[in-house]
């Protein structure tokens, strides 16, 4: 595999979705991640019809970023450790112009793999590239590092919606919680808004009356999207079970070159799953919220004219043996550490 840059200028296909996200253990302490894959993996060169070529190309992202003149020198200095490589593959068809001339047409793909050294590793691509790239990562680097995969819990999308409601936006000393526009929840029973329901584009989700009622149903927060202060850079992102996040080109991201824009979205994800490790290991009473939180959240519903006309006291019931007892996960993590 060859160490050359892949342009002279750093570019991505398509959009800042990642679809695979894994805290990173280092087996071996002496990696080299650009010799490794400098021999473990192929070039991508050019193929034909006939042979259509796939392989990887190493992205000299310390580089990028060091030679970026909009970055400002402590968001560099964040960066200095981030690895990465993009797989290419190609696609070709075959046709002919009316007068039976043949022609071909070339079209390429790709997918990234950011290694936020040493915790984190980053796929940006759709849900098939990023099974893929485990896949590789998992039989090509398993000598020297560990990966596991990060699922959002449905109770950190809570606590994280429970902050923003409670004006408790300082999540960690570098990511704020500014606003929650968008969410989605969902659940077995069926209410007024359905089984399903989803609010977009709100000036504040956390006063939305279908996300409001739903919560007091029972159901689970799946996504959420909002603003977030990373660093002092406003960033718009959607965060969704099964390890998905978005990172929408706004705010900050807007109208900068794309190292820019990988950069701050590699830098949120990085806080943001800096914060899920934190929140898996904070006690009880802080994972989950007090009761007063669904108690506002009815009283709410009560000031926009619409008083919950079910019972919730189960959801306030299994909220409070949660802060005491935890959920399953909790049980499972607690046994994981005597393992």
């Amino acid at each position: 595999m060859s160490g050359s840059d892949l342009e002279k200028e750093f570019r991505y296909d398509g959009q800042l979705v990642f679809n695979g996200l894994y805290s990173t253990e280092v087996v071996d302490a002496g990696i080299n991640f650009e010799q490794v894959a400098k021999e473990q993996l192929t070039d991508f060169t050019k193929g034909s019809p006939d042979n259509p070529s796939k392989g990887y190309g190493l992205i000299p992202y310390s580089e990028y970023v060091e030679n970026s003149s909009k970055l400002p020198s402590e968001i560099k200095q964040t960066a200095e450790d981030i690895r990465a490589l993009r797989r290419k593959y190609e696609d070709w068809e075959v046709g002919e112009t009316k007068e039976g001339e043949e022609l071909e047409f070339r079209q390429t793909e790709s997918y990234d793999i950011y290694w936020d050294f040493p915790e984190f590793l980053l796929i940006k691509g759709n849900k098939t590239q990023a099974k893929r790239a485990s896949e590789i990562v998992d039989y090509q680097f398993s000598d020297y590092l560990k990966a596991v995969e990060i699922e959002f819990d449905p109770y950190f999308l809570q606590w994280l919606f429970y902050r923003r409601h409670a004006d408790k936006t300082n999540l960690r000393d570098n990511l704020t919680i500014n606003m929650l526009r968008d969410a989605e929840i969902e659940g077995e029973r069926e209410d007024r808004y359905g089984k399903r329901n989803q609010v977009d584009k709100s000036t504040d989700v956390t006063k939305s009356l279908p996300i409001l009622l739903g919560i007091l149903d029972g159901k689970d927060i799946t996504s959420l999207e909002g603003i977030f202060d990373v660093r002092g850079n406003f960033v718009a992102a959607s965060i969704e079970l099964g390890g998905r996040v978005h990172v929408k080109v706004e705010q900050a991201i807007e109208d900068v070159e794309p190292i820019s824009r990988m950069t701050l979205a590699i830098l949120f994800i990085r806080e943001l799953l800096s914060l899920y490790n934190q929140w898996e290991s904070m006690s009880l009473k802080e994972k989950y919220p007090p009761d007063e939180f669904f108690l506002e959240v009815a009283e709410e519903c009560k000031r926009q004219g619409s008083e919950p006309t079910f019972s919730f006291d189960n959801v306030i019931k299994e909220n409070r043996q949660l802060r005491t007892q935890g959920s399953q996960n909790d049980t499972q993590a607690g046994l994981s550490d005597f393992s």
